[in-house]
Parts: C-alpha cells; sequence; structure tokens
C-alpha cells in the first residue's frame, strides 16, 4: 500500500513540474518580426567583430565538415580535415595529401606544415564576409589557399595543391584552443 502511494505522489509530483514549467514558458513574450531581424543582424555584427579578431591575429583552425571533389559532396571527419595557423606557421591535413600504407597496414595520413606566404585578407564590411588567401610550402608540396567567410562562421575552402589539384571544402572556423582537431605527427 506504501509503494502504491508513495508511486503516486512522485507521479503528482512529475505532472505538477510539468505543468510549471509549461505555464512558465506560455507566459512568455514573443518578439516582433522587426526585433528579431535586429537581434539577428547584431548577432552577426558581433560574429563578424569575433572573426575579424581571429583573422587578423592569425590564429584560428578551420575544421572541414564536407569536401567537394570530382566525387561529388562527402561527409569528411573535422577533427582530421583542418587547417591550422597559428602566427605565421601554417599545418594543413586534408584528405587530400598523399597517404600512405604504415608498418601494420594502416591509411597513414600526412600533415603539411609550412609558413605563411603572400597573406592577403579582404574584409568587405557591407556584406559581412571576408575572403582570405594564403599560400604554403612543405616538404610534401605547395599549396595554395583560399577562404570565402561569413558572419554565420560559413567556411569555403579551396586548396590547390601543386600534386594533388584543387579540393574544396566546407566547414567552419575555431580558435586553436576550442578546436577539436588531432593533428598527426609530422613523418618528414
Amino acid at each position: 500500500m506504501k509503494t502504491i502511494i508513495f508511486k503516486s505522489s512522485i507521479l503528482f509530483f512529475i505532472v505538477a513540474l510539468s505543468m510549471i514549467s509549461y505555464n512558465g514558458y506560455s507566459q512568455k513574450s514573443r518578439l516582433t518580426r522587426q526585433e528579431q531581424k535586429e537581434k539577428m543582424n547584431a548577432d552577426l555584427i558581433t560574429n563578424f567583430k569575433v572573426l575579424d579578431t581571429l583573422l587578423e591575429m592569425k590564429r584560428f583552425v578551420f575544421e572541414a565538415n564536407y569536401t567537394y571533389g570530382s566525387y561529388g559532396e562527402r561527409n569528411v571527419k573535422s577533427w582530421t580535415n583542418f587547417i591550422k595557423v597559428d602566427s605565421c606557421k601554417v599545418v594543413i591535413q586534408p584528405t587530400s595529401v598523399p597517404f600512405s600504407l604504415n608498418y601494420i597496414g594502416i591509411k597513414d595520413i600526412s600533415n603539411a606544415e609550412g609558413s605563411i606566404q603572400d597573406w592577403k585578407l579582404i574584409k568587405d564590411e557591407k556584406a559581412l564576409r571576408y575572403k582570405l588567401s594564403f599560400s604554403t610550402s612543405s616538404i610534401i608540396e605547395n599549396f595554395d589557399i583560399t577562404m570565402r567567410i561569413t558572419a554565420e562562421n560559413l567556411v569555403t575552402a579551396t586548396i590547390t595543391g601543386s600534386l594533388t589539384g584543387t579540393r574544396t571544402y566546407l566547414g567552419n572556423i575555431q580558435t586553436i584552443y576550442n578546436s577539436a582537431i588531432y593533428q598527426y605527427p609530422a613523418r618528414y
């Protein structure tokens, strides 16, 4: 008998809590369409300024989520497909970098490390977007990188390698410390 009363009181308590939260949400005032638009524009301007700081300091990581190539679009792992820019150094680890089989027969992705050359950052404050282009030389090959960055943090990066050709990635920019990348050790 005590368990029935106990279970009934728990059920009543759960229903009462759910009704309180339901009533609490229903009394929240809604923003008008104009207020929503103003809030969205303010958020975009804030994001634009944050991205401006990251790009001017040259300390960020581009994490790729999709790649577009001759075989169409496909998902990629952002923690292993990235471009890390740290001051004057760059580490490129895309799926298009040549790979080989390691001593146990598993594909081993190489990363390309080099220094940044020909850094060009074009800011379009009216459209809230950036165009970034730079090149780098590594032991593996030479790369030209072009990124189109919007205030929503949507980035289209085109990597053109002297050996591997052109590959286009879609992803976003993170700070170096908030990024979840895994950098393979350099073999060269």
